[in-house]
């Protein structure tokens, strides 16, 4: 049976804790505590994950997953006593997913 799925992002998730903590380079996805998983695995990984995902819907413009994912990530920065800032100044996190955060606020 074939399903289809929202795939934005799904190769710039951490799939272990679903976080846009982490990179993408090539064949490798760089985490943000050190591990390197093989990208396309990391990626297949969330597409499965998505399956089931209640906020994330098939239709959902890339922007609106991004949201998600970025409240995601900032839920789970809090719980370590960080924000979203001082994880791009970390390298953590890719700051192009703030910037565009950003641009949406003051569009809005």
């Amino acid at each position: 049976m074939v399903t289809l799925i929202n795939p934005a992002y799904t190769s710039q998730v951490d799939n272990r804790n679903g976080t846009l903590l982490g990179r993408r380079d090539g064949d490798r996805f760089f985490t943000f505590d050190g591990e390197v998983l093989q990208a396309d695995s990391n990626a297949a990984s969330n597409i499965e994950q998505r399956l089931t995902d209640s906020e994330i819907s098939r239709f959902q413009k890339a922007e609106t997953v991004q949201k998600i994912l970025l409240k995601r990530t900032a839920s789970f920065l809090t719980l370590k006593g960080l924000t979203l800032e001082e994880a791009v100044d970390l390298g953590w996190l890719d700051s192009k997913h703030l910037k565009r955060k950003k641009a949406k606020k003051a569009v809005a």
